[in-house]
């Protein structure tokens, strides 16, 4: 087995630190150190016993809490010093203590997960015995930490973990389009596994996108979760956005209905095929029209919304940038 990275550092701590003289001597101290680098491990998505079972969550003993963590999660804050989540999951010891793992909604014992994986790699999560569910009940989601960085945790019984976000449609915006302009929907409708749905804000992240280099963009947005809420799989809303190379010159807006924008422009030298605009309506959001080929020579043009707006909000529109 190699380790590398945070679980190298984490092997080179434990051993230098007083244990290689113990575990010479001591069969019980090394199971148990094995134990504690395989629960460790399990954080690397990579690491799993068969092609069906993965470990994706741990609990650990944090006071009188049975806390459970995104082994995602848990693997990032341990590579980060100072890192909030890992200090909080230390709970003053020098590492966590690791009380038991799990795989969906499958929870069981260090030991447990050890014995399988040490015994018998191919050995799945599935068959090994679960915890009791009087001892899972009295588990506690961590779902994050509020503004004065207090852990929010909530009863295992009363999250909702989610399971599914909309796809959103691709968004065309014109050249120099500044990442704040391209109207992205702040929200997203996300399902959760009871079947219910709910809308959710979105933090964009704005990536690589350029406004001045025309080309497709895939953007990545992380879900605002209310405290009950739970996404293990760290779904995240996915938008592609075009920025479509600007080629009307002298672009002003001449009227805004509730079926589309009326613009005039410099004449153009040549024909603009499948050409759009990007507008914005006062509230931010992208309200997209249908693309339209404007002849040589044109100086004015209708562009339809996609979908008729219900009515025209109050406030200042722009239009390829272009107030109104």
């Amino acid at each position: 087995m190699h380790l590398t990275g945070w679980p190298k550092r984490l092997f080179d701590y434990m051993w230098n630190g007083g244990l290689k003289m113990s575990i010479q001597s001591n069969k019980a101290l090394k199971i148990l150190l094995i134990i504690t680098i395989i629960a460790c491990l399990a954080a690397v998505p990579a690491l799993a016993l068969n092609n069906n079972a993965q470990l994706d969550k741990v609990v650990f003993k944090v006071s009188d809490d049975y806390v459970v963590v995104d082994l995602v999660e848990y693997a990032t804050a341990f590579d980060q010093d100072g890192d909030i989540l890992w200090e909080y999951l230390k709970d003053g010891k020098d590492f966590p203590e690791v009380y038991a793992v799990a795989s969906g909604d499958k929870y069981m014992s260090l030991v447990e997960y050890a014995t399988n994986y040490i015994d018998d790699v191919s050995e799945a999560i599935a068959n090994t015995s679960p915890l009791p569910s009087s001892e899972v009940q009295n588990f506690k989601v961590l779902t994050g930490f509020d503004e004065d960085d207090n852990p929010i945790l909530v009863p295992i019984d009363a999250v909702v973990w989610i399971t599914g976000v909309e796809a959103l449609a691709a968004i065309e915006v014109s050249e120099g389009t500044d990442f704040a302009d391209i109207g992205l929907p702040s929200e997203v409708e996300v399902t959760f596994d009871d079947d219910s749905t709910s809308m959710l804000d979105v933090d964009w992240d704005e990536g690589d996108y350029d406004g001045d280099t025309p080309g497709d963009y895939d953007l990545e947005g992380d879900l605002v979760l209310e405290e009950d809420q739970g996404n293990p799989d760290n779904l995240k809303a996915e938008i592609t956005v075009t920025v479509v190379e600007t080629k009307l010159d002298n672009l002003s807006v001449e009227a805004i209905t509730k079926t589309g924008v009326d613009v005039t422009f410099s004449a153009l030298a040549e024909e603009l095929e499948d050409y759009t605009l990007t507008v914005i309506d006062p509230d931010g959001l992208n309200q997209p029209v249908e693309e339209k080929t404007l002849s040589a020579g044109a100086t004015s043009a209708t562009f339809t919304f996609v979908d008729e707006l219900s009515w025209i909000k109050n406030g200042t529109w722009t239009v390829d940038g272009v107030s109104y």
